[in-house]
């Protein structure tokens, strides 16, 4: 298998309440290799956000193994996880009285000392990555200042001063208007470009996205298969997302 590969093998992700077993999705079997951007797609309520939070080890896994370079996440410590994969949630960030610069170097936290101290290589690249996502300019407004689309900038920012070789995103457009949504995903094909990295992302701008992304995760009927657009709309597989609707793929 390919270096820096991340594996997904029988994997069940759901929830424990008590004795009581809610399994979302089972049977997951997934691969991403450096330079995959990957857009998660599936009505609400199929499990996209559960299956990113399972990934990034925010919540605990029923069944299964997810693998990084053949070893599993089980085998890693907390933080060296957190040194494999960043994640950027859904949740709009509204944080007072801190700079965007010093927002991204939150992602350094990993790697700094007890004291949490930047040095001077952390510095640099967190100033490459605001340049990366050309925040350079806004690096030290105040984050609760900023418009939406900058925040979303800053919180990709952070992700990448994180400089894990994997990316999550939980609906990175969800709060944006059109304009900055195609720029964020113009974004993440940039840095899967330029940083060879995996990045993946749950999305419901199929138009935004598709002329993109390489690779897509659709989950359909409890299912998650694995295709690029092309092959999922010659199979018809992407028609249930808009049962319904009146509306039909080509």
């Amino acid at each position: 298998m390919d270096i820096n590969t991340l594996s997904i093998n029988n994997l069940s992700i759901g929830y424990k309440k008590g004795r009581k077993v809610d399994i979302i999705l089972s049977d997951i079997n997934l691969l991403a290799k450096p330079g995959d951007l990957i857009a998660l797609i599936g009505r609400n309520g199929t499990g996209k956000s559960t299956l990113l939070r399972t990934i990034v080890n925010l919540q605990s896994k029923l069944t299964g193994k997810i693998s990084f370079n053949n070893k599993s996440f089980d085998d890693y410590s907390n933080s060296e996880v957190s040194r494999i994969v960043s994640y950027v949630s859904t949740s709009r960030v509204i944080i007072q009285n801190i700079t965007s610069f010093d927002l991204v170097g939150l992602g350094r936290s990993v790697y700094t000392n007890i004291f949490g101290s930047l040095t001077k290589n952390d510095n640099n690249i967190i100033n490459e990555a605001l340049k990366l996502v050309g925040a350079d300019n806004i690096k030290h407004r105040l984050v609760s200042e900023l418009s939406d689309g900058e925040r979303q900038k800053i919180m990709i920012a952070r992700a990448i001063g994180q400089n894990t070789p994997v990316i999550i995103l939980d609906e990175p457009t969800a709060f944006l208007d059109l304009p900055n949504k195609y720029e964020v995903i113009k974004l993440l094909k940039k840095i899967t470009h330029e940083k060879n990295k995996i990045i993946i992302f749950s999305t419901h701008d199929l138009s935004i996205a598709f002329n993109q992304i390489n690779n897509t995760w659709f989950i359909n009927e409890n299912k998650i298969v694995s295709g690029t657009i092309n092959e999922l709309t010659e199979n018809k597989m992407l028609d249930s997302l808009f049962a319904g609707t009146g509306i039909k793929l080509m």
